[in-house]
């Protein structure tokens, strides 16, 4: 993992092949002593993707889940993370595509792994 910072809010979050990119993402916001942080978008691969989405339009939401197995290119990334009692609160959503073919996307899960590598730009404060 590497976080590279141009003016102190703005960063890009490089995080290496293996990685479960929520907690990588945890892992810097935790370790960078940011409050809040907006996940402006994502570039990069990943080998394994884990979502979640409304079952229906029933309130509150039955949530599902769903795992899917790649090699996938990210095609965007994006949320909040913010901190709760002292522990990240992350809201983040995510789409990929493999080969272009098919597209998938949901509220990002723990288990989704980056492929080759993933780069993150994030506002902090």
């Amino acid at each position: 993992m590497n976080l590279a910072s141009f003016d102190g809010r703005l960063c890009v979050l490089t995080l290496d092949r293996g990685t479960d990119v929520l907690r990588g993402l945890e892992e810097a916001f935790l370790s960078s002593g940011w409050n809040e942080a907006i996940i402006l978008n994502g570039i990069g691969s990943l080998e394994r993707v884990v979502v979640s989405y409304p079952e229906d339009k029933s309130f509150p939401p039955k949530v599902l889940r769903s795992e899917y197995e790649g090699p996938f290119e990210v095609c965007s990334l994006v949320g909040t993370i913010a901190k709760k009692e002292g522990k990240p609160l992350s809201h983040l959503h995510i789409s990929v595509t493999n080969r272009g073919e098919r597209f998938y996307g949901g509220g990002l899960q723990e288990g989704s792994i980056v492929y080759r590598s993933l780069q993150v730009f994030i506002l902090a404060k």
